[in-house]
């Protein structure tokens, strides 16, 4: 992967994890907003229900004329009330029948008043005026809250990006490490894994499996002639044109070395292969990529050497491979742009 690609990954990664900050900033102070003022009307409302029932005992003092009453209830409520900052029943005229100071100063104060009718067309005013901080400060400990729930949040999904990231970054490795990276195709690392895996499965189920070795002819010629750029676009297209021909999950087409590829066909017997073979060896010639040096013809063209067997005992798949070379090597002899496959006891080799 390329440096700007990770570079451009990396950004993705973290605009996200500043879009999600931005989202719970913006969540955050609406849930904030929202508790503040519920707060603050919560204790408004019970501002408002604790002087109308002030009002209602005051009342009944003034209208027996109980004014020492009145002014012990005024006196007392203040007392019993921390959240009271000022508490006066007073006449039209400005006399203070009634009156209460906190000591403490209000940070955020709330006044709400009430008139007395009482005897024949007599009547005070009630007021009162509360302190509505501690709306203030639950607001501020919700807020303390959110804030250390969000930063939990963002460090968890946070730690999850990295999490996928390193992932991601591993998954690139296991692919580099089993990939070609001229052709794209398999490796030789992953054939020998997976051949070695599907020969132990194959002897398992004892079923047959045929591997393809393949070359390119007069190869190191057309190098010599056309340069190694050439060289290198003319092993990607065999490369496309050869995996094109297989369509099974369990298929394999790797890169050997050089210009030699190598096809695993699990549960294949050798005519089957020997079919896959002649397909792989047209569609090379399909191509028609010039070759200057041709020894056959005048484009590039493939040799293969096929071989199928069942394993048997501790047999290991060495011996399918060095089957599969030893045809390759006859087909090569034989001119090039051919197949060559192995008999089916293994043993003897046909020119086909």
């Amino acid at each position: 992967m390329s440096k700007l690609l990770q570079f451009r990954q990396r950004q993705l990664y973290w605009a996200t994890l500043a879009a999600l900050f931005v989202l719970i900033v913006i969540a955050g102070a609406l849930l904030i907003n929202r508790d503040y003022r519920e707060l603050r009307a919560s204790q408004q409302e019970i501002a408002e229900s604790e002087l109308s029932f002030l009002t209602e005992m005051v009342s009944h003092s003034l209208a027996n004329e109980q004014y020492r009453l009145a002014e012990l209830l005024i006196e007392r409520w203040g007392e019993k009330h921390p959240d009271t900052i000022y508490l006066s029943l007073e006449t039209p005229d400005g006399y203070v029948l009634g009156h209460y100071s906190s000591a403490t100063p209000g940070r955020d104060r709330y006044l709400v008043e009430q008139r007395i009718e009482y005897g024949y067309d007599r009547f005070a005013l009630i007021k009162l005026e509360t302190d509505l901080h501690a709306s203030t400060v639950a607001t501020r400990r919700f807020a303390l809250e959110i804030a250390v729930g969000s930063a939990v949040l963002l460090l968890l999904f946070g730690q999850m990006l990295l999490l996928l990231d390193r992932r991601r970054q591993q998954r690139v490795l296991d692919i580099w490490a089993h990939q070609d990276g001229l052709t794209g195709i398999a490796n030789r690392r992953r054939f020998e894994r997976v051949l070695e895996v599907e020969w132990r499965r194959a002897r398992r189920n004892q079923s047959s499996i045929a591997l393809i070795m393949a070359d390119l002819d007069a190869f190191k010629d057309y190098n010599d002639k056309l340069g190694h750029l050439a060289g290198d676009d003319c092993l990607r297209k065999v490369a496309t044109a050869l995996s094109e021909q297989v369509s099974r999950p369990a298929d394999l087409v790797a890169r050997y070395g050089g210009e030699e590829f190598a096809v695993i066909l699990p549960d294949t017997d050798l005519q089957s292969a020997q079919h896959v073979a002649e397909q792989m060896r047209l569609a090379v010639a399909r191509l028609e990529i010039a070759h200057p040096k041709a020894r056959v013809g005048v484009n590039v063209t493939i040799s293969l050497g096929v071989a199928a067997m069942v394993p048997m005992g501790e047999q290991p798949p060495n011996v399918l491979i060095e089957s599969a070379d030893r045809v390759l090597y006859l087909a090569k002899q034989a001119g090039g742009d051919r197949f060559v496959s192995t008999a089916p006891d293994v043993r003897r080799s046909v020119l086909v």
